[in-house]
């Protein structure tokens, strides 16, 4: 399992956050123009050699969830759900098939409003995570 995938499933695990915005809308590829909102796009990371601690290579990456949502209101709720200290995956201990995140960290969260059409705005909240990712070599 990769670690989009194994946040994918936190994401299903934690009740409060799948209340919000089901896991079912949280996905790693592109989406169709006409998606329903709200909805969130999970990418990363890219990883990169960091370092070694404990004896133990790591990779550093960064992992982007971006929710849209019609209302700064519901996104704004599903983006505090994502960043909370006592939410699902952030800072899990996620075991990967060829490593383990051995942290995932909050670095920025963010919110832009944009117009799709002339009167309908869309809010993209965006919340940045590190993940620094420990490789069996």
């Amino acid at each position: 399992m990769n670690i989009l995938s194994k946040i994918q499933t936190l994401w299903a695990a934690d009740s409060a956050l799948n209340a919000l915005l089901p896991a079912t809308r949280l996905t790693t590829g592109r989406v169709a123009p006409d998606t329903i909102l709200p909805y969130a796009t999970l990418s990363g990371p890219e990883l990169r050699q960091e370092g070694c601690s404990n004896m133990t290579y790591y990779d550093r990456g960064r992992v982007f969830i971006q929710i849209w949502s019609q209302t700064y209101a519901q996104g704004r709720a599903i983006q505090d759900r994502v960043c909370a200290a006592n939410g699902s995956f952030r800072g899990a201990d996620i075991v990967l098939e060829d490593g383990s995140v051995m942290n995932l960290r909050l670095e920025t969260r963010n919110v832009l409003e944009e117009m799709d059409e002339p009167t309908e705005r869309v809010w993209q909240f965006t919340v940045e995570f590190v993940a620094d990712v420990g490789m069996t070599r």
